[in-house]
Formats: structure tokens, C-alpha cells, sequence
């Protein structure tokens, strides 16, 4: 992984853990521009919706899967 890499990482984990604090990712990736930080919270954002959507399937399918053994 190269540093590059590793600074993207670093933005794109703080944009999932703290999007409050997504100010700090031009620093972080050593930009200046705005537009790199909200990239990487847009990532951010589809990574935690993605995740809920997985995690509602999962619980569904659990579901489906009881009701099935009652049957």
C-alpha cells in the first residue's frame, strides 16, 4: 500500500466514523480543494448504506428461515 493509498484510506475512514469532521480530509490527502473531502463522505455515505442494506437482508433472510423450520 503506498502512501497515496494510505491517505486515501485515512479520508475515507474518517468520512464513515466522523463525517462531522470531513473538513479535515483535504489535509489529510494534502489538498486544498473541497471536492476530494466530499468525494471520499459520498463514498462514505453509499459504504454505510450499503451496509444497512446488507444488514436488513441478513435479518430477513433469518426470518424467512425460521418460518421456514415451523412449516
Amino acid at each position: 500500500m503506498g502512501l497515496h493509498d494510505f491517505r486515501r484510506a485515512a479520508a475515507t475512514f474518517l468520512a464513515i466514523e466522523a463525517p462531522d469532521q470531513v473538513g479535515l480530509i483535504p489535509g489529510i490527502l494534502q489538498h486544498s480543494s473541497l471536492e476530494v473531502g466530499e468525494k471520499h463522505y459520498n463514498l462514505a455515505q453509499s459504504v454505510e448504506a450499503s451496509r444497512r442494506v446488507g444488514a436488513h437482508f441478513s435479518k430477513l433472510r433469518a426470518r424467512l428461515k425460521s418460518i421456514k423450520k415451523k412449516d
